[in-house]
Formats: C-alpha cells, sequence, structure tokens
C-alpha cells in the first residue's frame, strides 16, 4: 500500500491514527534521488508529515499548505496537500543549495505556518516558532499551540522506506490511554515503518480499526496558480519585508525542478487577499484553477 495513507480509529472512538507510506514518492521526487542533510532532515519529514494531513482532511476541494521559513530570509520549504490526493513539496534554491541540516537552520526568528480550508469554507492560518529539535517536534508543536490539539507526529525512514505516523486525541479522551498509544507508536517506530499496512492495524494497533484509505500522487502542474496557494501560508509581515527590500520570492517544483518566480506586483497582490481586500473575480479566477484539476474520491475499506 505504497503512496497511501490509512486513517484508523480506536474502537473507543477516543484516539485517530493515520498512517502514510509514500516510500515511491519520497524517492521518485526531484529532491529524493540525493542523499544530504537537508534532503533528510528537511525535505524528507516535511514530505511525510504533510501527507498524513491528508487524512485530516474531510472534503475533496479542501487542501492544506505547510510553510517553513527559516533564517536567515530565503531558506523556505514549502508543501501542499489537496483533498483529491495531490501533494507536492518544494524548497527554495537558497535552502535546496543548503550544505548543512537541520539544526543549523533551526536558530531564532523561524516559523512554521499552516493554512487549511477550501474557497467555500474559507482559509485559516496559523504559525508557530520552529523547534530546535526535528520537523517532528515542529509539527506536534504546531498543533499543540496553534490548534490547541494534542497531537503527535513521527516519521522514519528505515530500510529506505519513507513512512509516517500520527497520533491525534478526539473529545472527551481519555489522557492515560492517549498517553499509551503514543508511547507505543514511539517504540514501535522502526516496526511501523516496514510492516505491511494491510496488516499493521491487527497487530500494531489491535484496538484500533481503519475506517478510510486515500491514495496520494505527486503530480507536476507547477504554475503561478498551482504555487500561490503555498504563498498563501507566508505571513503578511515577511511578504511585506520582501516587497519594501524589492525581493522576488522563488518556489522550485518538486516534481520537476521548474522554478516560478513572484515578483513585487504578485506579492502585493498576495498581501491584499490576504488582508481580506480580494474581490469576487480573483476568488473565481481561483476557483476555476482548482476546479479544472482532476478529484479522484478516497477509497473506504470498511
Amino acid at each position: 500500500m505504497d503512496n497511501t495513507v490509512v486513517k484508523l480509529l480506536t474502537r473507543n472512538r477516543e484516539v485517530r491514527i493515520c498512517i502514510a507510506d509514500v516510500t515511491t514518492l519520497t524517492a521518485s521526487g526531484r529532491y529524493g534521488k540525493g542523499e544530504s542533510a537537508i534532503l533528510s532532515e528537511v525535505y524528507d519529514p516535511i514530505f511525510v508529515n504533510s501527507c498524513l494531513l491528508r487524512g485530516l482532511i474531510n472534503e475533496n476541494d479542501a487542501r492544506v499548505s505547510v510553510a517553513v521559513r527559516f533564517r536567515p530570509n530565503g531558506y523556505t520549504a514549502n508543501a501542499e496537500i489537496e483533498g483529491n490526493g495531490r501533494v507536492n513539496c518544494t524548497l527554495s534554491p537558497a535552502l535546496a543549495a543548503f550544505n548543512g541540516g537541520y539544526a543549523d537552520l533551526a536558530t531564532a526568528g523561524g516559523t512554521m505556518s499552516i493554512t487549511r480550508g477550501s474557497w467555500k469554507g474559507g482559509m485559516a492560518t496559523g504559525s508557530v516558532e520552529l523547534s530546535e529539535t526535528s520537523i517532528d517536534s515542529c509539527f506536534t508543536k504546531f498543533f499543540a499551540e496553534s490548534e490547541q490539539t494534542r497531537t503527535k507526529f513521527l516519521t522514519s525512514f528505515e530500510t529506505g522506506s519513507s513512512r509516517g505516523v500520527l497520533v491525534q486525541p478526539l473529545p472527551n479522551y481519555n489522557e492515560d490511554y492517549f498517553n499509551t498509544l503514543v508511547d507505543r507508536v514511539t517504540n514501535s517506530i522502526d516496526l511501523i515503518a516496514t510492516y505491511d499496512l494491510c496488516d499493521i492495524h491487527r497487530d500494531v494497533f489491535p484496538d484500533a480499526t481503519v475506517v478510510e484509505s486515500h491514495e496520494l500522487r505527486s503530480e507536476c502542474g507547477c504554475s503561478k496558480k498551482v504555487f500561490f496557494w503555498l504563498l498563501m501560508s507566508i505571513e503578511i509581515k515577511d511578504l511585506k519585508e520582501s516587497i519594501r527590500v524589492g525581493k522576488s520570492e522563488k518556489i522550485v517544483c518538486g516534481v520537476c525542478g521548474r522554478e516560478v518566480v513572484y515578483e513585487e506586483s504578485d506579492l502585493k497582490e498576495i498581501v491584499r487577499i490576504k488582508e481580506g481586500r480580494e474581490s469576487e473575480k480573483i476568488h473565481e479566477d481561483w476557483r476555476s484553477c482548482f476546479n479544472s484539476r482532476s478529484n479522484r474520491p478516497h477509497t473506504s475499506i470498511l
């Protein structure tokens, strides 16, 4: 079940668990073909954790955008996950060429932002300062601080696989039970990395049932319109700073490597939209762009 995220619910319906296996997608992407600390410590875990977020999307027209902005400016990573299963992760040219690792970049002033929503239901963005330990801990910190939800993220790349696990409590959960599940995942992450997803709920999570399975795919559809959503997750103050100093924003497609450049006029337009002054025509343009792309429904395996 490669390139898949499965969602499980415990039988008492107190906790949901998402498990993603994206080994092929990680290996076939533009960045997955090399070996460096920035790929293994930044790109790979951002990609896998972002794929896990597909398990939290309830509608095919919804999407999630993740933006990690290190300091100094220009070192950025972005990921986009759509309800139809499409996922794309990009690094800025400066970050892709960086010779160090995550610890060299996790300095004061860095942020991680996540934008969630749809054109119909609206969009919401939250941000947290980067954690100093790992990308996994950044995702965990985001949900604890921005979403006020204790959510554990863990990734594993043992034996050449690319997998991740998300454990999130639901309302009226038992804290001891949740902690027990988190400990089980933490202690079994290497086993989870190699286990057949068809059997994992039976042998690793015997008190949980698989309720959904979603196929994931990474497709090159890079354009200003496609990557526009990624820039929507950048904080307004950072966009305004780029405008002030006359700096463009560059995004490199994680699939084909094409570089897309957003000039000052593009950034000003994004700022206007984020500040709530967008016109209905802009909304319709982006709705049309999104709706023109294929929607593939999820597969239920209940």
